[in-house]
């Protein structure tokens, strides 16, 4: 017979069961973007932006899965602050709000999108560089790489864009998507069934 949770331990448990969500929201909003990408043949990595997705005839795929893992991986990191009581994770979860707003107000509501698109993709990076000191070992150094690389990636691609030559922005900003995804499933991964060893997340 299963053990039963008593009802003073649920609401931990439940902030527990949060931190698989930092699977769960990730894999969401890749794979949805992957199939709208799939639906959309006008779709040109090197000449659009991902968010041009969102206002297309297929765009709710796009737009739900980024209100999807924005919420879902909010959930995440306000269980590992949970854990940790880390007042810089609220950088994270301004960023993954942010991220379930981009989906909310689409490339329709123009300048209030790409300002909540430019809060994911600068304040979740360095609320992982910053969080980073605070992990063990080898989770320290992967979040140093992730937060690193997805910072070096936007400025690049944003310059290119901007002061360089006229592509999309779709490249560097699927790569820090990955980036940022990457660092939530491993954490959630390694907290849930590795607890405790080097790739610990807390």
């Amino acid at each position: 017979m299963d053990k039963k949770v008593e009802p003073k331990n649920f609401k931990e448990y439940i902030w527990n069961k949060f931190i698989y969500m930092g699977i769960a929201g990730p894999v969401i909003t890749l794979l949805l973007i992957i199939i709208d990408v799939y639906l959309s043949p006008w779709f040109s990595w090197s000449g659009n932006a991902l968010s041009d997705l969102g206002v297309m005839p297929y765009g709710y795929l796009f737009n739900s899965g980024l209100i999807i893992g924005g919420l879902l991986s909010t959930l995440f990191v306000l269980a590992i602050f949970k854990k940790i009581n880390f007042k810089p994770l609220y950088l994270i979860v301004i960023g993954t709000i942010s991220l379930a707003f981009v989906g909310v107000l689409n490339e329709h509501y123009s300048y209030i999108h790409l300002a909540f698109a430019l809060v994911y993709f600068v304040f979740t990076p360095i609320g992982i560089l910053i969080y980073s000191f605070k992990t063990k070992k080898i989770y320290k150094y992967w979040g140093f790489f992730v937060s690193i690389s997805s910072i070096i990636d936007i400025i690049v691609g944003i310059y290119f864009y901007y002061f360089y030559i006229k592509i999309g922005l779709a490249i560097p900003e699927i790569i820090e998507a990955i980036l940022l995804s990457l660092w939530c499933v491993v954490g959630a991964f390694s907290n849930g069934y590795i607890n405790g060893s080097n790739w610990s997340i807390v």
